[in-house]
């Protein structure tokens, strides 16, 4: 009894000692306090959760981080869902110095885009004065970037005509938030419209979808609302199927990435109504706050992403190749208009989308379309369809 008395007075250095030491933690106090990464796909997981190491020091050790994350509390004394963002400055997380956090909806910790590991997460919250500063001690440096390497395929002889490829395009578009974002299936018919050319454009595409999300639907859905996205490929003989991933899977899951475009294109061709269906995908472009002083992550974004086309026989639909040509010829202000948040497009960026899948689509000129939506004015929608035009 009384050795159990000691060892249950001691148990509280015991934790605190440890915590101290920032390497392994050798007992485990629930915070209540989790990380949210892109590796727990934004939710709470019992494996990111701190350990409470008392006078309101929480760490979390041996774990992976990369882009950005979310610190979620739920105090004993009511539950405070925070998001803690950025600084005042918006600077990225620097390991091994504190980094201030503060009470901020909508804007994540950014930790730069290369993996970094971490051996420790040291979180400090003072809630009397209602401020935390969070910490990453890391002992090696990030790991680099994925540049892919794939072999080239010829593309694979198809069997008949059904639909002219030129004149009325029929388009169905697998993708997430960035292709149905301000309305681009309506804004592709506007622009199309214009110029007298009747276009459809069908978007299978929900909000943070992966293209294996959109695969992992079944061929039936997730709802007796509507169907997934296999059958809309199987439903009608499209003459253009578009396939957009997660904004920065090419850069975040390259071989992923690259295994999802080549199950998505090998269903299409073996199940589509019209076996003449061009296949596109979509060059992603990165968050807003990737640019930063140069281009990396978009040059591997691109390269990543034409690697896999030429090793799958399909076309590419250039939009972020048009977001860097604003970015090397504007510079980052300029670039800023095509963005509506971190990762939207603005409407500027919804019209210049639009217009490249048209031009790519009919073989059309992009001069005589007058039309553009509500939201930019003549002299800017004129820049957009310059910027489309040079890409293709």
């Amino acid at each position: 009894m009384g050795l159990r008395l000691i060892l249950w007075l001691l148990f509280p250095i015991m934790v605190l000692t440890s915590c101290q030491a920032d390497v392994t933690p050798q007992a485990a106090t629930h915070s209540h306090i989790y990380l949210r990464t892109q590796a727990t796909h934004g939710k709470r997981s019992p494996q990111w959760e701190f350990t409470d190491c008392g006078g309101g020091r929480y760490v979390l050790y041996d774990k992976d981080v990369k882009y950005d994350f979310v610190v979620d509390v739920q105090l004993a004394s009511g539950r405070r869902h925070l998001i803690w963002g950025g600084n005042s400055h918006d600077a990225d997380i620097v390991p091994g110095v504190q980094y201030h956090l503060e009470n901020r909806w909508g804007h994540n910790v950014q930790c730069g885009y290369r993996m970094q590991h971490c051996d420790s997460i040291v979180l400090f919250i003072d809630e009397i004065a209602d401020t935390a500063c969070i910490t990453l001690h890391t002992s090696r440096p990030p790991e680099p970037l994925i540049r892919l390497n794939m072999p080239e395929h010829p593309k694979p002889a198809t069997a008949t005509a059904v639909l002219p490829q030129h004149d009325n395009p029929s388009v169905l578009a697998l993708g997430n938030s960035i292709t149905m974002y301000n309305h681009q299936d309506w804004v592709f018919k506007r622009v199309a419209a214009s110029v007298g050319v009747k276009a459809e454009w069908a978007g299978h595409c929900h909000g943070n979808f992966t293209l294996d999300d959109l695969w992992n639907e079944g061929q039936f859905g997730c709802s007796k609302y509507y169907v997934g996205a296999r059958t809309m490929v199987m439903s009608r003989p499209w003459s253009h199927i578009v396939l957009q991933d997660y904004s920065i899977r090419p850069l975040s899951d390259p071989q992923g990435f690259a295994a999802s475009v080549h199950r998505w294109v090998d269903f299409i061709r073996n199940h589509t109504m019209n076996r003449d269906a061009h296949i596109m995908l979509m060059v992603n472009y990165p968050w807003k706050e990737m640019w930063g002083k140069d281009d990396e992550a978009y040059r591997v974004i691109a390269h990543n992403c034409q690697s896999v086309a030429r090793s799958e026989g399909i076309e590419l639909a250039p939009v972020g190749v048009a977001y860097y040509n604003m970015f090397v010829t504007s510079g980052c202000d300029a670039l800023w208009r095509l963005y509506a948040d971190n990762k939207h497009p603005s409407v500027a960026g919804t019209y210049l989308a639009a217009c490249i899948y048209f031009s790519l689509m009919t073989g059309r000129s992009l001069d005589h379309v007058w039309w553009y939506p509500v939201g930019i004015d003549a002299e800017e929608a004129k820049l957009m369809r310059q910027l489309a035009t040079k890409v293709l």
